[in-house]
């Protein structure tokens, strides 16, 4: 290997064989007014400035600062810098590695980058992996496979193929994210993103994202998260609060904290360990609410619901059955299985499917409950109990019973009472002018 001293050359240097170039003693920078050029291996121990630098198939190593005027074309070749990196364009075909700081208007590495400081510029294009310990800021980011981050993450819009990582400390502000793999930020980061689109599985710290989140997979929020939109192909497990318009979630549903969304569309179950309101719910299978739920228009379930506090609706559709410590609706429920209830359920209308159980005093304007449904005290406009049902007291306006019926209560009416043949009466039916009331509060 040939080995070279020098400190400032005049025009272009030209390196055609393997060189190591040191500095003349007492300088620090070797300067080139003209163009770097290497057809071969060449290190510089020290700092290097030039116009330009261009290498065809040698690898160049700067043991200190590289600051090049215009472009740094390395091709068949790779780059490392022990210091910082400033150029107008850098395009690396093989690896690129400073330990420092990278500043330029455009960067393209084939492999990989790996930069131990600061990347400023505008746009990166990174064929392989790209490894930032320290903030990114960049109009355009994109990397085909994985992109690391140790610090702040700012750009308009990033693109990574593969996996996009993020640990440590710091902010990530972007107008659009789109991730092919996987998302991971782990550590402490402020998020605010406008749209993230994720195809596999996303693990975040929260945040705060204005426009809509695509999930191919599993999201996990390691905090609290706001968005305009959410769409998970698969579970979703937030650890925090979920503010949001509209959810739609394949599998589950769960939230540790409080809940407040426009519309919620779940395939699978959904758990809220804090309260929860939204102007419409739409659940395949049950629902659990540690502490109240509101549902401002239609809350529908395939399977059970259990609310510890109150729940409160405009129209509830369940298949299975419904368990809260109070049942308030302004409109229609119809259950499939059961309303358990410690403080009662009111409603405008209610129907309980076949076989029903209610447990709790229940009031509304009409009930109308299916053969063979099990039933305690009923107040109401209209109460129909089709054969075989059993109730306690019964107090209503209009009172229609099917066959074989057992009342183990009084029954009260205000205008007429309907018994089939074979009903179990344990008081006589008696018309009042005034039926007795149970307060909604």
């Amino acid at each position: 290997m040939r080995r070279i001293r020098l400190n400032i050359v005049e025009g272009d240097l030209e390196i055609d064989e393997k060189t190591i170039i040191d500095l003349e003693e007492g300088s620090s920078r070797l300067i080139v007014h003209g163009v770097f050029k290497s057809s071969s291996d060449v290190r510089v121990n020290g700092s290097l400035h030039a116009e330009r630098l261009e290498s065809i198939g040698g690898d160049v190593t700067v043991k200190g600062d590289l600051e090049i005027e215009g472009e740094i074309e390395v091709e068949r070749a790779s780059l490392n810098v022990s210091g910082s990196l400033k150029a107008e364009n850098v395009a690396v075909d093989e690896h690129l590695k400073v330990d420092l700081n990278v500043t330029c208007k455009s960067l393209s590495v084939g492999k990989s980058a790996e930069i131990g400081g600061k990347l400023s510029s505008t746009y990166v294009n990174v064929g392989g992996i790209l490894d930032v310990k320290g903030a990114v800021e960049a109009e355009n980011i994109n990397v085909g496979g994985i992109l690391r981050g140790g610090s702040d993450l700012t750009s308009s819009k990033v693109t990574v193929g593969g996996k996009l990582i993020l640990t440590g400390s710091g902010t990530l502000k972007a107008e659009r994210i789109i991730v092919g793999g996987t998302l991971e930020i782990d550590g402490e980061y402020g998020v605010g993103v406008e749209s993230l689109a994720v195809g596999g599985t996303a693990k975040i710290c929260g945040g705060i994202f204005s426009g809509s989140i695509s999930i191919g997979g599993l999201l996990t929020s390691n905090g609290d998260i706001k968005f305009e939109d959410l769409n998970v192909g698969g579970r979703v497990e937030i650890f925090g609060n979920c503010e949001g318009r509209t959810v739609d979630v394949g599998g589950t549903f769960k939230v540790s904290d409080s809940t407040f969304l426009h519309d919620l569309n779940v395939g699978g179950g959904v758990w809220i360990g804090g309260g929860c309101e939204v102007e419409n719910m739409d659940v395949g299978g049950r629902v659990m609410v540690d502490k109240s739920l509101k549902v401002n228009g239609v809350l529908n379930v395939g399977g059970n619901v259990k609310v510890k506090g109150v729940l409160a609706c405009r129209d509830l559709d369940v298949g299975g059955g419904v368990e809260a410590s109070k049942l308030i609706s302004s409109g229609t429920v119809e259950i499939g299985g059961y309303i358990y209830t410690e403080k009662g359920a009111w409603a405008e209308k209610v129907i309980i499917r076949r076989r029903g159980r209610v447990k709790g005093s229940l009031s509304a304007k009409y009930i109308f409950a299916e053969r063979g449904s099990r039933l305690e005290d009923l107040y109401g406009g209209t109460i129909i109990l089709e054969d075989w049902c059993e109730a306690g007291n019964i107090y209503g306006e209009h009172v229609k019973l099917g066959r074989h019926c057992k009342i183990n209560g009084r029954i009260l009416y205000k205008y007429e009472v309907d018994l089939a043949s074979h009903v179990g009466l344990t008081y006589k039916p008696e018309k009042v002018d005034r039926l007795p009331q149970i307060d909604i509060t």
